[in-house]
Parts: C-alpha cells; sequence; structure tokens
C-alpha cells in the first residue's frame, strides 16, 4: 500500500514509488474494462466487511486443505507443510453433507443453496447478501458456469460409476517373475497409485475436464484458475 502524493490545483495525484512517480503512462486498454456492478457497492456494508472471509469460504470451489486453530483471533494465521487447495469429488455422497464445489451441481434451487451455504459457514451471516452473491457468481463467473453446466450432464447420465481393478496376469506373462507381484491388495482400501516409483509430490498432477463439446481436456497443475476457484470474491 503506497501513499498518494499531495496534489494541487495544477498537480494530479500520482504515486511516488510505482510508475516512477508518475513519467510512466499506462495503455488505455489496461483501463477498457466493464463499469464495476452496482451489487458490488451494495454489499459494502459492515456485516460483509466483518464476514468477509466466511462469504468466500461458502462460496469457494475449493478447501484450503489445511486446519485453522480457531482458539487464535486474527486476520492472519500460520500453516504447517504444503498449502493445497482440495477440489475432491464432483458426485455429492448419496447420504450427508455436500459442500464446497459439489452445492454448485446441486440444482437451480437457489434459495436452498443459499441456506445451506449460510449453515456450512458456521457464523451468523446475512442469507440476503449470500444469495446475492450467488447471483452475481451466477452470471459474472465462469468458473460457476461450468460447475452449473455439471449439473446437466449429470442429468444425462444418471448412471455414472469409477472402478479401480487389477489385472491378473497369463501364466504366459507372469512366467519368470514373482507371482506375487501381481496379486491383489490385501488392505480394504486403496489410497493410492505411484507409478515408475516417482517421488510422492515430485511427479505431475493429471487433471482432466470434461467440455460440453464431448471432448476431454488436459489441465496443467499451474493453471492459473487455481485461486480463482479457491478465492471466487477477489477474481
Amino acid at each position: 500500500k503506497e501513499k498518494v502524493r499531495a496534489r494541487g490545483p495544477d498537480n494530479p495525484a500520482h504515486y511516488s514509488m510505482c510508475c516512477r512517480g508518475g513519467q510512466v503512462a499506462l495503455p488505455q486498454h489496461y483501463f477498457d474494462f466493464p463499469p464495476v456492478p452496482r451489487l458490488l457497492y451494495d454489499l459494502l456494508t459492515k456485516d460483509h466487511a466483518t464476514h468477509i472471509r466466511s462469504y468466500n469460504n461458502a462460496l469457494s470451489f475449493t478447501s484450503l486443505g489445511t486446519p485453522m486453530d480457531a482458539s487464535v483471533i486474527g486476520h492472519c494465521f500460520k500453516i504447517q507443510g504444503q498449502l493445497v487447495h482440495k477440489l475432491g469429488t464432483i458426485l455429492p455422497p448419496a447420504e450427508g453433507e455436500y459442500s464446497f464445489a459439489q452445492i454448485y451441481i446441486m440444482g437451480p434451487e437457489i434459495e436452498d443453496e443459499a441456506r445451506h451455504r449460510v449453515k456450512m459457514s458456521g457464523v451468523k451471516i446475512d442469507p440476503v447478501i449470500m444469495k446475492q452473491l450467488i447471483d452475481f457468481l451466477d452470471q459474472h463467473n465462469p468458473y460457476a458456469k461450468q460447475f452449473r453446466s455439471a449439473y446437466d450432464i449429470m442429468k444425462q447420465h444418471k448412471t455414472i460409476a469409477i472402478q479401480l481393478k487389477s489385472i491378473q496376469p497369463t501364466p504366459e506373462q507372469a512366467a519368470g517373475h514373482d507371482i506375487r507381484t501381481y496379486a491383489r491388495p490385501s488392505a480394504t482400501e486403496v489410497a493410492m497409485i505411484v507409478d515408475d516409483g516417482v517421488e510422492i509430490g515430485r511427479g505431475d498432477r493429471d487433471i482432466i475436464v470434461h467440455s460440453t463439446d464431448e471432448m476431454w481436456h488436459r489441465v496443467s497443475d499451474l493453471h492459473t484458475g487455481y485461486l480463482p476457484l479457491r478465492y471466487p470474491l477477489l477474481f
């Protein structure tokens, strides 16, 4: 944050550190963007400013992926280890609470969605403001629109099933190898598969997106969309 230099009637205001004290002129197209919706000015209330983090968390597509110490009061908190953004499964559980991106694909019932997001926030926030924010994101946020379209895909394909299946080798394939290599896992759940001995956390993440043109697209794990998914009210 930088303080603006004092100005006189013939001296326009300018920053002392940025843009070489006003000597650098930015191109006009940098400022050619749509006007700020009136809704954002209307939301500048005391309640919204006090609970801005709760509103953002309730509207976020992803989880922050780290536990927070609620006993420490303040706008900043420390984490230990790597900060991740957990998207989780898109298909909500048959029974139980749905959260984060799952809420965007549960259907167009915005009143129920607003109440559910207020409940999920864990604090007392205004459901009217929450409904206005949902309306705004549905109209202007490209990621909200994409997740809404997932609801239409799931309605068309109601029997989506993903299975992890182990392949048993033929006697010819197993010849000369330890047969225990192909044994089925003995644990009740398979947490992950690490291929080719790649160290966990070192390899690339394989992220696939299904679009409305029935095509599959691979997304880089460095994509600039991850921060807007976590902080929808900032982007």
